[in-house]
């Protein structure tokens, strides 16, 4: 795990940020992604989480994972807080630390 520390993490500036939890297609422009949600989600994969869920379909086309966690392989929308199998994830990954 100690490479780890040795990880970095790129954030597109050619997308449209924002940290107040507003997203979504704007009226004034391109689709707005939550900053918190994707630095956690980042943030995440840095500490060696992967993706899970089930990613599915809505009638109207869109995508939805099941469960909602911030390590699904889709964006979700505005997610702040770590849910069940995120915190479950990150305990497997380093519950023998820093003896492994």
């Amino acid at each position: 795990k100690v490479d780890a520390a040795l990880r970095e993490i790129y954030y597109n500036d050619q997308y449209e940020w924002a940290d107040n939890g507003v997203e979504g297609a704007q009226p004034s422009g391109p689709r707005v992604f939550d900053l918190p949600t994707v630095a956690i989600h980042e943030v995440g994969h840095g500490l060696s989480a992967a993706h899970f869920g089930n990613i599915g379909t809505r009638s109207d086309g869109s995508l939805v994972a099941n469960p909602r966690a911030s390590m699904n392989a889709i964006y979700g929308g505005t997610l702040r807080e770590l849910q069940g199998r995120d915190v479950g994830s990150h305990c497997s990954n380093w519950a023998q630390w820093p003896n492994n």
